[in-house]
């Protein structure tokens, strides 16, 4: 089995407050694996397409949108990777297995609490 680096990157993205320095950050630094907690379906999707990386997201909450009045977006978790995702997993540790709640100002019952994860093929390892 043959020894190779991996860098990896979580981050915070808190909605959509820091897509301005973070998607730079992130094409600067050239990440393996980018993990990203708070962050909406739609960017989710972009972060992937930007990067060119494969993508798994992990919905937790329904939040209002900050900019659009009665908007709502799905927040979640994802992972992405310039490598194979293999085993992806994303079980619901607390919250509702049935729906996404709506997200009430910091009440823990209004996310489901999520463990995204998985495993990663690099070169052939």
């Amino acid at each position: 089995m043959s020894e190779s680096s991996c860098k990896i990157i979580s981050i915070n993205i808190e909605r959509d407050k820091h897509h301005d320095r973070v998607l730079p950050f992130l094409q600067r630094e050239q990440p393996d694996i980018v993990c990203m907690q708070e962050i909406y379906g739609g960017e989710a999707e972009r972060y992937q397409y930007e990067l060119g990386m494969r993508g798994v997201f992990s919905p937790m909450t329904l939040v209002s949108s900050t900019y659009i009045k009665g908007a709502m977006h799905v927040q979640g978790v994802a992972i992405f990777s310039r490598h194979q995702l293999l085993n992806v997993r994303s079980p619901i540790y607390a919250g509702y297995k049935n729906r996404i709640p709506i997200y009430i100002n910091k009440d823990p019952k209004t996310y489901n609490h999520v463990l995204l994860s998985c495993d990663v093929e690099k070169d052939g390892d």
